[in-house]
């Protein structure tokens, strides 16, 4: 049985197909990940937690018993009783335990709770905008290198059109300004690629330093879908759940006010020792000890209770301003970017068949200079224009993706995000 060889034609798809699976490739979704965990304001997150804890673990030492040493020595012109000492000194330790707070300790940590979910929140609502700005330069990359791709269509056939001319010009039916205007156009459009590659190459270098990984010349962008993630109009952008921690911390500021002015139970216990002690007519040190409960009530909170309250209905519906203002600049958003996705799509559908015709009209262009019913010039006009359609079809897709991009990032609709 003989060996069948491969011919080396038959080589090249299947290398180029190997090449490709192994390529490295990076989505938008990819992108944004890897900048929000690249970005210093990430750590900012496990600060924001072990804060919380620390402050959590300080509120809860309320609970804890307190201990207080107290002194006093005093020397009086006269006894305040016959039998008594003018001078007189003390020492005590005492010793007491929280029964019953009003609910103060609860209200604190709570609050403690609901600041590190509002801070939390915030930093969520600062790493969605960097994602936007990944975005941005994701998508300029996209759109340089199909720029790029367009400019070398446009050379290779700026470049076929002058072989064809300059064989012309040996068999004696073309000049050589004929071969200097194909010329020309070539190196305008060299010049116009290494102007796009230079900013393909900044752009690319600046995804590399926000995400933290450099793209190498073989990393690959994946174009992401043309379709939104989802037809849903809800607003599901991280500025909603700070609106929510806020409300909900200003409500647990009303339960600490209105704790503050509840009554507080505790017991103490005091062990001392002093010249007199507890017996009043003793002229030496004695150790004494006392026990009980203590009962506590500040009045004067209610005085200003009220108008804690209402600054706090102030505060409250403040936020309720802001989220509902901030909802009807989204929704705002929200439309005008769906009007501008059918904008380019029905600008796409015109395109393709622009394109098609232009494309037929350079063809027929050839075909007339080859036997000499056209001008060089003329050639190189058409050539331009069906150029300049592809580019335009090309600026209107990157435009959609764009737009695309844009509403999933005012929805903050990542369901299917590619």
């Amino acid at each position: 049985m003989k060996n069948r060889r491969i011919p080396a034609s038959g080589w090249l798809p299947l290398l180029l197909a190997v090449a490709a699976a192994f390529a490295d490739t990076r989505t938008l979704d990819d992108c944004r990940r890897d900048a929000s965990a690249n970005h210093p304001m990430s750590r900012r997150g496990e600060l924001i937690e072990r804060s919380r804890d620390y402050n959590l673990s300080s509120a809860a030492r309320g609970w804890f018993p307190q201990a207080s040493v107290t002194g006093r020595y005093t020397d009086q012109s006269d006894a305040p009783m016959r039998g008594l000492l003018a001078e007189q000194s003390q020492i005590a330790l005492e010793l007491s335990q929280t029964i019953w707070d009003g609910g103060a300790i609860s209200s604190r940590r709570k609050i403690e709770r609901l600041s590190a979910k509002s801070d939390a929140s915030r930093l969520e609502a600062d790493l969605h905008a960097l994602r936007g700005r990944v975005d941005q330069v994701f998508l300029g990359i996209l759109s340089l290198e199909q720029q790029i791709v367009q400019t070398e269509l446009l050379a290779r056939d700026l470049a076929a059109n002058l072989g064809r001319v300059r064989a012309f010009q040996a068999n004696g039916v073309a000049n050589q300004s004929d071969v200097d205007v194909l010329r020309v156009e070539l190196l305008k459009v060299e010049g116009r690629r290494v102007e796009l590659e230079s900013a393909r190459a900044a752009f690319r270098e600046m995804l590399g330093i926000l995400t933290g990984n450099a793209l190498g010349d073989s990393t690959r962008l994946e174009r992401p879908s043309l379709a939104p993630s989802s037809s849903t109009k809800a607003v599901l952008r991280p500025e909603m759940a700070v609106f929510d921690a806020q409300s909900e911390l200003i409500a647990a500021q009303k339960d600490l006010v209105v704790a503050g002015n509840r009554p507080r139970l505790g017991a103490f216990v005091q062990i001392g020792r002093g010249k007199p002690g507890l017996v009043l007519s003793n002229r030496e040190y004695a150790s004494f000890w006392v026990a009980g409960m203590r009962f506590t009530w500040e009045l004067g909170g209610f005085w200003r209770q009220g108008n804690e309250l209402a600054r706090i209905g102030l505060q409250r519906r403040n936020v309720e301003l802001q989220r509902e203002s901030f909802l009807l600049e989204a929704n705002l958003d929200i439309s005008r970017q769906r009007r501008e996705i059918e904008k380019h799509r029905e600008l796409l559908r015109r395109d393709d068949e622009i394109v098609a015709l232009r494309e037929r009209i350079r063809k027929a262009a050839e075909a007339k200079l080859e036997n000499g019913a056209m001008s060089v010039s003329d050639l190189v006009r058409e050539v331009n224009a069906e150029a300049l359609a592809r580019q335009e079809k090309a600026l209107h897709e990157m435009q959609l993706l764009s737009a695309v991009a844009e509403l999933n990032s005012t929805t903050n609709d990542r369901a299917s995000t590619p």
